[in-house]
């Protein structure tokens, strides 16, 4: 049973020892919460969730999307106010079908060390407010070399259909068959910060299989404050983790909050926790 990066989106994969994020996260390696503080956005944007910063002399482009684009959006990362990676996606849904274009990649101090990038692609249904994927596909440089993954679906059922290179299935890896309903991560990721109705805000409760490993991302308790809502997050890991990381810690809480639009919907403008190593934040742009 082949795998797709892990519990990624989430989203950096990868950097600086002196800011204390961990070249430990990096596709099929087992990810340590306590060293690498953005893990939380990491898995949830991949996110390497989630994981982005200071554009400088890098523009973010995400290609796939010929048409008209219906939502777009750019955030950067802080690590204690240091810029550390981008974050770009574009997406558009006709009410049948969706198609999403995402791209993660270092820069700032950290792209001056270490240049790494995150492209991924995903594509599927949608009924009514629900997205059902199809397929999905991402390629990554993690800075020492690159990798691709594909995902394909049957009646909602994740298949594997490529990892390069290949890895060795561990016994813990939670089998595709049984991930009927789970997201992939790009869908995981869109469905986050994606415009929605003000009824809809903090309501998000996800699933989402990558290939080896699931997880919950699960909003509640808004708390409104004029034009902004906050809300409270959790990601938890549900399967494929190691015995390790099981006990080490299975919740990573995090604040949303979504910003009030012309049109009066929402979207999401901040993402933060508090960590061992300062304050991460995730600023939309």
């Amino acid at each position: 049973m082949g795998s797709l990066s892990p519990d990624s989106v989430t989203t950096l994969r990868v950097i600086l020892d002196n800011i204390a994020i961990s070249t430990k996260y990096l596709p099929y390696q087992e990810p340590n919460p306590h060293r690498n503080p953005v893990y939380m956005f990491i898995s949830i944007l991949r996110v390497a969730i989630t994981s982005m910063a200071a554009t400088l002399c890098l523009v973010i482009s995400t290609p796939l999307l010929a048409e008209t684009l219906k939502d777009q959006g750019q955030y950067k990362l802080y690590l204690s106010g240091i810029p550390a990676g981008v974050l770009a996606f574009n997406a558009v849904n006709d009410g049948n079908t969706y198609r999403i274009g995402g791209k993660l990649a270092s820069t700032g101090l950290v792209g001056s060390v270490v240049k790494v990038s995150y492209d991924a692609q995903s594509a599927g249904l949608v009924r009514g407010d629900k997205l059902i994927p199809t397929r999905y596909s991402e390629q990554a440089n993690t800075g020492r070399r690159k990798q691709s993954s594909s995902l394909n679906y049957k009646n909602g059922v994740p298949q594997v259909l490529e990892v390069k290179p290949k890895r060795k299935p561990k016994k813990y890896d939670a089998d595709p068959s049984k991930q009927k309903g789970t997201l992939d991560t790009l869908t995981s990721m869109y469905t986050l910060l994606r415009k929605v109705d003000q009824k809809d805000v903090c309501t998000l409760n996800v699933q989402t299989f990558d290939g080896r490993r699931r997880s919950e991302t699960r909003l509640s308790k808004p708390i409104v404050n004029g034009n902004e809502i906050t809300c409270n997050g959790v990601y938890r890991r549900i399967e494929g983790f190691s015995p390790r990381e099981m006990r080490e810690r299975v919740n990573f809480e995090f604040k949303v909050v979504y910003s009030k639009l012309p049109t009066g919907q929402f979207h999401v403008t901040k993402i933060f926790t508090d960590t061992l190593f300062g304050r991460a934040s995730l600023i939309r742009q």
